[in-house]
């Protein structure tokens, strides 16, 4: 397994859930959702293509899903939140 590099703006399936912490699956169930979208190159003459993820809108996925902890409820009651 090689390491993505943190400057490599496309991704396969494989390396995004890496990247993301998440399974391809997961991905998978994402992109039918409309969460993120995969985009297919193919290759001329070729029957198939490879499935690659934009690195930057995995970025925004996660930064959307983030949220801070004052406002989670298992910190409502704490000091200072």
């Amino acid at each position: 397994m090689t390491a993505t590099p943190q400057y490599q703006r496309w991704l396969s399936l494989a390396q995004a859930a890496r990247y993301a912490g998440y399974t391809t699956r997961t991905l998978r169930s994402w992109e039918q959702a409309g969460m993120v979208k995969f985009h297919r190159i193919v290759a001329p003459g070729a029957a198939r293509g490879t499935v690659r993820v934009d690195r930057l809108d995995l970025d925004r996925l996660i930064e959307e899903a983030c949220a801070p902890a004052s406002v989670l409820a298992m910190n409502a009651n704490r000091e200072g939140a």
